[in-house]
């Protein structure tokens, strides 16, 4: 048998934490009152071990200026709470990964955007070059027009020739 003060300091945990173990587990037939202080036996003591990985352990504090029964924490409430940040904390990874998708797409829209804009910067000065081709071509195919024009049309030869005649053979 052995006194709840010395299981706390042997488990690391406070005496409110045993207390809670003790009603949660449903070993007060394990404790015995002797002298006013309360002693749980080797049966209590081992199952309060086996049962010390799946408790919430409140550590004992040594200018704690709370008394035990005023230190009270629920494991259900405490797993409750372990178990939502738990999932808060699932739900926020795969919000990052979302997030971090959406950056990659946005990445890839944004040099796919790029691209677009310099073929598009390409294909205008091609085109500004096209219509210079074509301008020229047209200059130059009037000129070959008026050529045809002079050589076959009589009398533009004649209105040319009209300066032959101030001229002194």
């Amino acid at each position: 048998m052995e006194k709840i003060s010395v299981i706390a300091e042997l488990l690391n945990v406070s005496k409110a934490t045993i207390y809670r173990k003790i009603e949660s587990l449903k070993l007060q037939h394990n404790v015995k009152v002797v002298n006013g202080v309360k002693y749980i036996d080797k049966k209590g003591l081992q199952i309060l071990k086996q049962n010390k990985n799946n408790i919430d352990i409140v550590p004992p504090c040594e200018n704690n200026p709370f008394s035990d029964k005023e230190i009270i924490v629920h494991d259900k409430d405490m797993l409750m709470l372990k178990n939502e940040t738990e999932h808060l904390k699932r739900e926020l990874q795969a919000k990052e990964e979302h997030i971090s998708t959406l950056k990659g797409e946005t990445l890839l829209l944004h040099e796919t955007l790029k691209h677009e804009q310099e073929t598009l910067r390409n294909e205008q000065e091609a085109g500004k070059d096209l219509r210079k081709l074509i301008e020229n071509s047209q200059v130059l195919l009037k000129q070959q027009q008026d050529k045809i024009l002079f050589l076959e049309n009589p009398t533009v030869k004649e209105k040319k020739s009209i300066w032959n005649i101030f001229k002194r053979d």
